[in-house]
């Protein structure tokens, strides 16, 4: 056998993997990456600090991360936002809504319509959706998360940030995200021509 034989043999895995990659099918996620964008992150925080921007993906979800810059002069700072995309009901079970739908609702119980929970907790976004925050020292979070009014997605924005009282963070608007990452999927899957009726028991969009 020759020289050249042998290197050919050596490079037929090397072939084989490049061919097998191209042919995978294009992620289910993939329709999200004209949505979930850099200027969707900007625009959705009430302060312009830079940020990197990077995507990531296992079998079952695709991220979106942004981790924002303080600078060397402020090593003790930090703050991100990750949007997360997932098949429906890996995110938000239906199990998990109605639990929190019913803490909602009771807190809400006693509570003049002005000072309810509900509008804040139990956002109308998509099929459905429930936020919640967090605090702690020196430091705090919120999430979102909805489903898509066609109930075929699960998207999840969540933030959070160590900062000094007296220091500015980005102000990462989850609810915002939200309505604007929804909006824009309803627009792209009406105007898709694999668009299909929704299901029934959607709710009235925002």
């Amino acid at each position: 056998m020759t020289r050249h034989s042998n290197r050919s043999l050596a490079l037929w895995p090397i072939y084989l993997a490049v061919v097998l990659v191209s042919c995978l099918p294009q992620s289910r996620f993939a329709a999200f990456d004209p949505i979930v964008t850099e200027d969707l992150i900007r625009e959705g925080c009430e302060h312009d600090i830079p940020f990197e921007f990077a995507m990531s993906q296992t079998p079952t979800k695709r991220s979106y991360d942004a981790t924002f810059l303080f600078g060397p002069e402020h090593p003790e700072c930090s703050a991100y936002a990750t949007i997360t995309i997932a098949r429906a009901g890996v995110l938000l079970d239906p199990e998990r809504y109605e639990w929190h739908k019913r803490i909602v609702r009771n807190m809400d119980k006693d509570n003049p319509p002005d000072m309810r929970w509900a509008p804040y907790l139990l956002p109308n976004i998509g099929r459905k959706a429930i936020a919640g925050f967090a605090l702690g020292s020196g430091g705090g979070g919120d999430f979102l998360v909805f489903t898509t009014s066609d109930g075929r997605f699960d998207v999840q924005i969540e933030q959070g940030n160590r900062l000094p009282e007296d220091m500015d963070g980005p102000g990462v608007l989850c609810e915002k995200i939200a309505r604007e990452i929804s909006r824009r999927y309803n627009t792209r899957t009406r105007n898709s021509p694999e668009n299909h009726a929704a299901p029934q028991g959607r709710r009235p969009e925002e």
